[in-house]
């Protein structure tokens, strides 16, 4: 927990200053001692409160759950341009924060497990730092900035009540965990101007997620949307090199998936378990598919791998087709036997090599 800079007592202090200057018997919660003080001066104009972020030596901390709803903060009001701090715009019964308005960098842990929160707008940010909202499980509304080059690592896990975060095209990295097992989250763009997405887990078990738009040129990361069961499209507008492994495993709901020409590998157990996956088509630049890359996909019937006009395919691993029970046709243009290891884990499989007819 935080040092304590706003003590009860001096809260109550406050309040019976405010009482003793307008005559009032009112009692005064925390967030309305601000505009309290400002409606003594004659023609002041209300303002919410800001609250300064206590600096301590592992990161900024604010209020998390169980922790009285002003513990380690320092309550001011400012009487410049906001520059950093947090302005509490609403508290709750028992004075946690809900909604709040962020000036500057959302620092680490700044929020952490603050499970009364419900709405955040940022301001004037460039990065959101690792766990800073990870566990809001009250959390419905998040908005962020043009500026923001760096959504940290486990940034929203857990964040299970927000069903859309708004990427901005600012943002360059997204961390590992950053929207794990946002439960509630529906549609995602990945914007163009991301380029590192290295970390794991990046939006794994995020169960509605139903809809991606891909205009990054970097790759989906590793485990990226494992576990996103009702996962149904994927837009990729970008060129991308590869495919990582577990990318795309037990996206239950995935019907179909049209793989970027530019992608030359397609990593192991990518599309492991992707059961309703029923026809693929793999582009004519792929070279390696690697083990499992379409094991236990049960409703798949047809593959293709390259075209007539291109297949650089070279080496399939003997388990990429593990498990698909249904899979009766495998159509290679390659010349008979050109790649090893037929069929690959597709026991039910014919494989047609096209260039040999």
């Amino acid at each position: 927990m935080a040092n304590v800079l706003v003590k009860e007592e001096s809260l109550s202090a406050i309040a019976n200053a405010i009482r003793e200057k307008n005559g009032s018997t009112n009692a005064y919660k925390p967030a309305e001692m601000a505009e309290a003080i400002l409606a003594i001066s004659a023609g002041a104009e209300a303002k919410p409160v800001l609250v300064e972020l206590n600096a301590t030596e592992n990161g900024i901390y604010l209020p998390g759950e169980g922790v009285d709803g002003f513990s380690g903060v320092t309550v001011n009001v400012p009487s410049t341009a906001l520059e950093n701090g947090v302005v509490v715009n609403e508290v709750d019964a028992n004075g946690k924060w809900v909604d709040v308005t962020v000036y500057g960098d959302v620092p680490a842990y700044g929020f952490y497990k603050a499970t009364a929160l419900q709405k955040v707008t940022v301001v004037n940010c460039t990065t959101i730092g690792e766990y800073a909202f990870d566990g809001c499980t009250g959390l419905t509304s998040v908005e962020l900035p043009s500026g923001i080059t760096i959504i940290g690592n486990y940034a929203f896990r857990s964040c299970s009540l927000l069903s859309e975060v708004i990427i901005p095209d600012t943002v360059t990295k997204i961390g590992g965990y950053a929207f794990k097992s946002c439960s509630s989250l529906l549609t995602v763009t990945i914007p163009s101007s991301v380029t590192n997405l290295s970390g794991l887990y990046i939006f794994n078990e995020c169960t509605s997620l139903r809809t991606v738009y891909w205009n990054s040129p970097t790759y989906p990361g590793q485990y990226m949307f494992d576990g996103c069961s009702a996962l149904e499209q994927i837009y990729f507008s970008a060129n991308i090199p590869s495919i990582s492994n577990y990318a795309f495993r037990n996206c239950t709901s995935l019907a179909s998936i049209t793989i970027p020409e530019s992608v030359t590998t397609i990593g192991s157990a990518t599309f492991y378990g992707c059961t309703s996956l029923v026809n693929v088509v793999i582009p004519g630049a792929v070279t390696k598919i690697n083990s499992n890359a379409f094991a236990n996909c049960s409703g798949l019937v047809s593959v293709q791998i390259g075209s007539a006009e291109a297949c650089a395919i070279s080496s399939i691993n003997s388990t990429s087709f593990n498990n698909c029970t249904a899979l009766t046709d495998i159509t290679i243009y390659k010349t008979a036997n050109a790649v090893s290891g037929s069929p690959w884990g597709a026991t039910n499989a014919t494989i047609t090599w096209a260039l040999s007819e």
